[in-house]
């Protein structure tokens, strides 16, 4: 063509680029060595978010609660001598009380106390609930049992979706992998809960389910909730000392905040000494907020 018509297209050949003796990735399982090099390669990749702690308790949240849904209608028939009517009332109620959280208490408890609170309380309600299955011997247990298991999931649910959503990665893929991870635990579940039953009785499964739970939510809100280790030692060491010669958490943030009000008033007080600032680790708001900011 001559200059006056223009470039109509342009074909970038990579191969010719590259030169001809470019060398070729060549994996020695073929598809599959390809597809394990994929997948490693996503989980280096998910590495750099730390997000892996609020994966795994995804995954364990939902293994549990499949494997104490499927076992539900059993519990009841041995426990309480319930048939298919009064086992179809009970999961209903259970989708009442869901319900009503989702829609009005998952707001003011996330409002007062935020997502990450929230969510370590309704782990705790929830590991609770499911071992209190394990005592059931009255209909009137079952009422405060399946309230506990109803609330917990229901603010569970909205507070992993909110801290995955926190995660400065593309939305679409942090969801993906996220309902992926929740999948895999509502089909593994059912199996090894099923596979329990001929080991043990059912209320020990229960007991079990909400014992591992809380284990594991413990482990992961470590690293998840910001302070949460710091708090937790702090309990301890109350609970081992029987309240004696126990200082609260954030007695000397409150004493650095007076003696910065009180150098506000009256002047800085020089006093000679090095000053040393302490940085906590950012929590994933954080993260996503200066990856947004940057991005500006």
């Amino acid at each position: 063509n001559s200059a006056s018509d223009g470039i109509k297209y342009v074909k970038v050949e990579v191969s010719a680029s590259l030169g001809a003796d470019a060398p070729e990735t060549v994996y020695r399982c073929g598809a599959v060595g390809r597809g394990l090099h994929k997948f490693w390669l996503l989980l280096v990749y998910l590495a750099q978010y730390s997000v892996y702690p609020l994966l795994l308790l995804n995954f364990f949240y939902r293994f549990a609660f499949a494997a104490y849904k499927s076992n539900f209608g059993y519990l009841l028939e041995e426990s309480l001598s319930y048939g298919p009517k009064q086992v179809g009332i009970a999961v209903s109620c259970m989708g009442i009380m869901g319900m009503l959280v989702q829609g009005v208490i998952v707001r003011v408890c996330v409002a007062r106390l935020g997502e990450e609170a929230t969510l370590t309380l309704a782990m705790v309600l929830t590991s609770v609930g499911y071992a209190s299955l394990s005592c059931m011997r009255h209909a009137l247990h079952l009422a405060p049992t399946l309230a506990l298991i109803s609330l917990g999931y229901g603010l569970t649910v909205p507070c992993i979706s909110a801290l995955f959503s926190h995660v400065p990665v593309q939305q679409g893929f942090m969801q993906g992998i996220a309902g992926s991870i929740d999948r895999f635990g509502q089909v593994f579940g059912p199996m090894l809960g099923g596979l329990l039953l001929d080991y043990m009785s059912i209320k020990l499964l229960m007991l079990g389910t909400g014992s591992a739970l809380m284990v594991v939510a413990t482990l992961c809100l470590t690293f998840i909730v910001h302070g949460f280790s710091s708090r937790l030692r702090a309990a301890i060491c109350c609970c081992c000392a029987g309240g004696d010669d126990y200082t609260a958490v954030g007695t000397e943030e409150d004493a650095d905040d007076d003696d910065f009000e009180d150098g506000e008033a009256g002047g800085p007080a020089d006093t000679g000494a090095p000053q040393e600032s302490s940085t906590a680790p950012p929590r994933i708001s954080e993260a996503r907020c200066s990856a947004s900011s940057m991005g500006s």
